[in-house]
């Protein structure tokens, strides 16, 4: 068995053995100690180099996604900044899997600088994406400059890879670590899945500088940076793959802002920025819901901007409008904040008054009455007449209170307009007709 098992290193030998032969001038016995044999020598899956290349193509195609992001939607902050962070992550990638083939001061000092750069607008980029005060000299010049002349001292006269490594760890897991301290302070008051993942992709890559600084010897001599094993092209592979789920969240945080404001340009009258009638009613239900559970009296008021035609044939539809404007103005500043208002229609307006009885519903109506009054002595604008009711209780009672506002309102027109009129007797539903 032995012999078997020993034979076909045997075969291989002889097979170099072979191949070495006709080779003029070499011993084949003296020269098979010393070169090993091509067919068993170990080969290296997680190439550096490689994994380099490969950094650099993921880098770019993220640069091309968020450029072509900003270009789509110009009013978005963010996408531009990190387009150009990627475009240096690529940059910075292809001069280090340059090195020895180019001067070492490009791709040691000049591609490290690069990193932080990029990271640095990173930040700046995702700061003013979230609203925050973006300051591009503290975020990007001048971690870049320090580390720029630090990475020189440890270059120049004698070049320390070890101590380079614990510097670059430090810079780099130091600005994610701010980008993470930005992402809490801004966080929305709903947290989402792709908030959750962006942290958690952050804080493993924290974690990973980290543990780099760790694993790095301090008074060993450091091998050729294309020759320090497997340990760093798996780091490098590591740090490879929380870069996509980095790209993959912030393609997803401006997603997720598009969607949040198609979905509340939706809800919104375009002219009043108010709510529209069926944005109205889905909150009002809501508001109803929550009353009910809490029982909490609610009001519901209609009001009609009067002579509205008149206004619009005398000073045209402009003039109509500036009345509009006016009137939702006005709504915003008397209303509370937790108050629904909405245009619900033409000139046309309605208020829900969640937690309020009918008398100071009726106070807040006056209010708003009175306002209109005194716009109108000022302006090209006009008085207005409000319908107010309470919320019925039992089933259909939002249905039921729009018919008893909108009863009060046409009240108020008959009595004379600018004036509140209460319907304190809802409406009653027809009773449904039996087959």
């Amino acid at each position: 068995m032995r012999a078997q098992a020993r034979q076909p290193a045997r075969n291989c030998s002889a097979a170099s053995a072979l191949v070495l032969k006709r080779v003029p001038g070499i011993k084949p016995d003296r020269a098979l100690i010393r070169v090993p044999n091509p067919i068993l020598a170990p080969v290296s899956v997680l190439d550096l180099r490689t994994l380099f290349v490969a950094a650099v193509s993921l880098a770019a195609l993220a640069a091309g996604a968020f450029w072509l992001t900003h270009k789509r939607y110009p009013g978005t902050p963010g996408p531009g900044a990190w387009a150009g962070a990627h475009l240096l992550f690529a940059i910075a990638s292809l001069l280090a899997a340059l090195r020895g083939h180019i001067w070492d001061g490009i791709s040691i000092v000049l591609a490290n600088s690069c990193w932080v750069f990029a990271y640095g607008l990173l930040a700046y980029g995702l700061r003013r994406f979230r609203g925050l005060r973006a300051n591009a000299t503290l975020q990007m010049t001048l971690p870049t400059v320090v580390t720029a002349v630090a990475l020189l001292l440890l270059w120049l006269p004698q070049d320390l890879l070890n101590l380079r490594t614990v510097l670059m760890s430090l810079v780099l897991g130091g600005q994610q670590a701010l980008i993470l301290h930005d992402l809490r302070r801004s966080r929305p008051a709903v947290r989402t899945t792709t908030e959750t993942v962006l942290t958690a992709v952050l804080l493993c890559s924290v974690i990973s500088h980290l543990g780099r600084i760790v694993a790095t010897p301090w008074d060993a001599a450091a091998p050729p940076f294309f020759g320090q094993g497997e340990l760093t092209s798996a780091l490098m592979l590591w740090s490879m793959l929380l870069n996509c789920g980095l790209i993959l969240c912030l393609l997803t945080l401006v997603t997720d802002r598009l969607q949040a404001d198609l979905s509340r340009l939706a809800a919104r009258d375009p002219l009043t920025h108010l709510l529209n009638r069926r944005a109205f009613r889905a909150e009002a239900e809501r508001e109803i819901s929550d009353a009910v559970r809490n029982k909490l009296p609610v009001t519901l008021m209609m009001l009609d901007l009067d002579h509205f035609k008149a206004l619009n044939d005398r000073h045209g539809h402009q003039g109509g409008d500036e009345a509009l404007l006016r009137l939702a103005r006005i709504l915003k500043s008397e209303l509370r904040q937790h108050d629904l208002a909405a245009r619900y229609g033409g000139e046309e307006f309605c208020v829900m008054l969640p937690g309020t009885g009918l008398a100071p519903a009726r106070d807040v109506a006056e209010r708003l009455r009175r306002a209109c009054e005194e716009e109108s002595r000022h302006t090209r604008g006009t008085t207005v007449s409000i319908g107010l009711t309470l919320l019925p209780p039992g089933p259909e009672s939002l249905n039921r209170a729009l018919k008893a506002a909108d009863h009060a309102l046409y009240e108020a027109k008959r009595n004379g307009r600018n004036r509140v009129e209460v319907h304190s007797e809802p409406i009653a539903e027809k009773p449904a007709s039996h087959v």
